[in-house]
């Protein structure tokens, strides 16, 4: 009577080696072990960029929202050479990174991608500004405006995409906090920000930095 083996599962992963004949038995989740790699962890990645290298490049590359709309009459694609960030050649996506002093208009809860709107000082045109406040955060604008994260110093797509949602992490940390953002209608706050361009109309802008004044 033929033996019938029954495998349950993919509890373990099963390594045959030719040469020794050996088989060796790895919990799943530990195969890093026999090669010694170590598993990529996003947030630490950022947390060790985060205040030394990319809060200081962001906020030094910052331009102006109110000048960047005025001189763009319309149209913010025609400043990407000069301003923009094209994450991943020529063809993707163009990102910017800006700052400003604004009024608190709104603020909009209702769903868990929020936002404020706002209105930049000494800027009248009728573009729609809107602040991300969380706690889904849309896009990957900031780790697109940033030299220093670059799709090829990862070693996935899946570890990429970590890199910005543990961005938008620390953004709900270092920016939100604690902070009722419905207690901000009204109120003067200064910012900095990055926005990748979808219609000029309409700006989604995530800081990464903001004062209440």
């Amino acid at each position: 009577m033929k033996n019938k083996i029954l495998i349950a599962g993919l509890a373990s992963v099963i390594l045959l080696s030719s040469m020794t004949g050996c088989v060796k038995i790895v919990k799943q989740g530990q195969e890093a072990t026999l090669t010694n790699e170590v598993a990529f962890d996003a947030g630490t990645n950022v947390a060790g960029i985060w205040e030394s290298a990319a809060i200081p490049e962001l906020t030094g590359k910052a331009v102006e929202l109110g000048a960047l709309l005025t001189e763009a009459k319309g149209d913010i694609e025609s400043l990407a050479d000069k301003y923009g960030k094209r994450a991943q050649g020529a063809d993707s996506a163009v990102s910017f990174t800006v700052k400003g002093s604004a009024k608190v208009e709104s603020v909009f809860t209702e769903s868990a991608a929020g936002y404020m709107t706002i209105t930049v000082d000494g800027y009248t045109g009728p573009e729609v500004l809107k602040l991300q406040t969380g706690s889904v955060f849309k896009g990957t604008a900031v780790r697109d405006s940033l030299d220093i994260i670059k799709f090829n110093d990862y070693k996935n797509q899946v570890d990429y995409a970590a890199v910005s949602t543990s961005i938008h992490d620390m953004i709900k940390k270092t920016v939100y906090g604690n902070v009722d953002v419905k207690s901000l209608v009204g109120k003067q706050i200064e910012f900095v920000g990055c926005f990748t361009l979808s219609k000029n109309e309409e700006l989604i802008i995530t800081p990464v930095t903001m004062t209440v004044k």
